[in-house]
C-alpha cells in the first residue's frame, strides 16, 4: 500500500472517529488503532471505559457505492471478511463503515435472524446515544 492510499485510509479514520466523539456523548473514547496494529481501525470505550460491542472497521475507496455492496462485489465482499474476522477476535460485533469519494459514509452491521447477514444505515442518520443500542429493525 503506497502512501497516498495510507494518507487517505488515515484521514477516513480520523473523519469517523470525530463523527462517534461528537454523536457518542459524553464520556466515550474514540481513537485510532496503532499503525502496524492487526486490529479493527476504532477504538471505542464507554464512560466507564468498557469496550464498545462493536469492532468497527473504517474503509473508503475512490469508486465505492452502496450498489456494489448490494451486487456482493469482491472488495465489498474482503473487507467485510476482515471486519468480521477481526471482530471475531477480540470477540465483539463488526461494524464496517464504508464511503467512496463525495459520497455518504454508510455503516454496514450483523442484522438479526438466523442468517444474519450484513444490514446498512446511512452514517448521517445515526445521531446520538442510539449509535450504541441499533437494532436490526432500526437499519431497515
Amino acid at each position: 500500500m503506497g502512501r497516498s492510499q495510507r494518507n487517505k485510509g488515515a484521514a477516513a479514520e480520523r473523519e469517523v472517529a470525530r463523527f462517534l466523539r461528537d454523536h457518542l456523548g459524553a464520556g466515550w473514547t474514540v481513537t485510532r488503532s496503532a499503525i502496524g496494529e492487526s486490529t479493527h481501525d476504532l477504538q471505542v470505550l464507554d464512560p466507564l471505559g468498557r469496550p464498545w460491542r462493536y469492532a468497527a472497521e473504517v474503509k473508503r475507496y475512490r469508486g465505492f457505492s452502496v450498489g456494489e455492496a448490494c451486487r456482493g462485489s469482491a472488495r465489498w465482499r474482503a473487507w467485510w471478511d476482515q471486519a468480521t474476522r477481526q471482530a471475531a477476535h477480540v470477540g465483539r460485533s463488526p461494524l464496517l463503515i464504508t464511503r467512496g469519494d463525495r459520497r455518504p459514509w454508510w455503516v454496514w452491521r450483523l442484522g438479526g435472524g438466523r442468517t444474519a447477514a450484513p444490514c446498512v444505515v446511512h452514517l448521517g442518520a445515526v445521531v446520538g446515544v442510539r449509535l450504541v443500542d441499533l437494532e436490526p429493525a432500526e437499519l431497515a
